[in-house]
C-alpha cells in the first residue's frame, strides 16, 4: 500500500472517530443533570470538554491529511461518515429527519392562468429535527434534498379569490425543478369570491439531479386572480442518498 492510500485509509477511519465524538458530545450536551450530585455533574462536563476537544483534534488531522492529499486544491473528496445518534437504545444513524417553515406575513397576488412560485419568506422555522448532514431543507422559496433522496413533501397555504369580475374557482397546486413543468400536480376547488379557501398538499418523491442542482418550487395555478396570505412546508427525509 503506497502512502496516498495509507493518507486515504486514515481520512476515512479518522472521520469515522470524528463522526462517533460529535454524536457523543451532543449526548453528553442534551443529558439533565440536575438530579446528579455536584461532583458527578462535574466529572460529566469534564468527561464532555475532553470528547469535545478530541472531535476538534480529529477534525484538524483530518484537515491536515486531505492537504496532503490535494495540495493544489483540484478536487480530491471522500465520502463523510454517515451521521449517528448514541441513544439509550445504542447507536442509530441520524439520516432522516423533518423541518418545517411558515410565512404568515407575506401576502402574495397570484395572477390566473400562470405558473406561480408560491413564495415563503420562512419567518418561522423549525429544525431542531434535519438530519445532520442538512444544512437547510428549504431556501429562496425552493425545497433543497440531495440526489437520491426520498421525500415526504406536504404543503399548507390559505388563499382567497380576489377577482369579481373573473371569481377563481380552482387551482392546482404541484412542484417545479426547472420553472417551466409541474411534477405531481393536484387540483382544488375554491370556496368563492373574498372567502378563505384552505389548501393541503402532499406528495412523496425521491429526487434527481435536477432536484438537487435547482430545488423545487411550490407552484399554483389558478382561474382567477387570487391572494395567498399564508403557507407552510413541511419537509421529511425518508430515505438517505447513497
Amino acid at each position: 500500500m503506497g502512502q496516498r492510500e495509507v493518507d486515504e485509509a486514515l481520512v476515512a477511519s479518522m472521520d469515522q472517530a470524528r463522526t462517533l465524538l460529535d454524536a457523543e458530545s451532543r449526548f453528553l450536551r442534551e443529558l439533565h443533570l440536575g438530579d446528579l450530585p455536584l461532583h458527578e455533574r462535574r466529572m460529566i462536563a469534564e468527561v464532555h470538554q475532553r470528547v469535545r476537544a478530541s472531535r476538534d483534534y480529529a477534525g484538524a488531522v483530518i484537515k491536515r491529511l486531505v492537504g496532503r492529499l490535494d495540495p493544489y486544491g483540484d478536487g480530491y473528496t471522500f465520502r463523510p461518515a454517515e451521521p449517528i445518534q448514541i441513544t439509550p437504545a445504542g447507536i442509530v444513524p441520524r439520516t432522516t429527519g423533518f423541518s418545517n417553515y411558515q410565512d404568515n406575513v407575506t401576502v402574495q397576488l397570484v395572477a390566473p392562468d400562470v405558473m406561480t412560485v408560491v413564495e415563503n419568506a420562512a419567518t418561522v422555522k423549525m429544525e431542531t429535527q434535519k438530519p445532520d448532514d442538512v444544512a437547510t431543507f428549504f431556501s429562496d422559496n425552493r425545497i433543497r434534498v440531495h440526489d437520491g433522496d426520498a421525500v415526504a413533501i406536504r404543503v399548507q397555504m390559505m388563499v382567497r379569490p380576489v377577482d369579481p369580475a373573473n371569481i377563481a374557482t380552482t387551482a392546482e397546486v404541484g412542484l417545479t425543478t426547472n420553472g417551466r413543468t409541474v411534477i405531481f400536480p393536484e387540483n382544488v376547488v375554491l370556496n368563492g369570491l373574498d372567502q378563505l379557501t384552505p389548501i393541503s398538499y402532499a406528495t412523496t418523491a425521491y429526487a434527481a439531479a435536477t432536484w438537487a442542482a435547482n430545488g423545487a418550487a411550490v407552484t399554483l395555478r389558478v382561474d382567477g386572480a387570487v391572494e395567498i396570505v399564508s403557507r407552510t412546508v413541511f419537509v421529511t427525509r425518508l430515505h438517505r442518498a447513497r
